[in-house]
């Protein structure tokens, strides 16, 4: 069973070491992190995170591509 807020730790390590990603490779690859296969998955799944305005604060979209904010940082799991 994933924790609460697991998700969020993933997305912003990951946009941390990758800045600059496209929302649907980040979502894929929380997709193979969570053991779910990205080419059978759910149209939209974990979409809620980046298209939402939930979690604007902790990452931001330009140019198509999704950046940690300030806040994001703090999200960030050491290696």
């Amino acid at each position: 069973m994933v924790k609460q807020g697991a998700n969020i730790e993933f997305i912003a390590t990951y946009l941390f070491n990758n800045p600059g990603t496209p929302g649907a490779q980040v979502r894929s690859e929380l997709c193979k992190a969570r053991g779910i296969d990205p080419g059978r998955s759910k149209r939209g799944h974990y979409a809620c995170y980046f298209y939402t305005g939930r979690f604007n604060h902790l990452w931001t979209k330009r140019d198509g591509a999704f950046y940690l904010t300030s806040a994001g940082l703090a999200r960030v799991q050491p290696a």
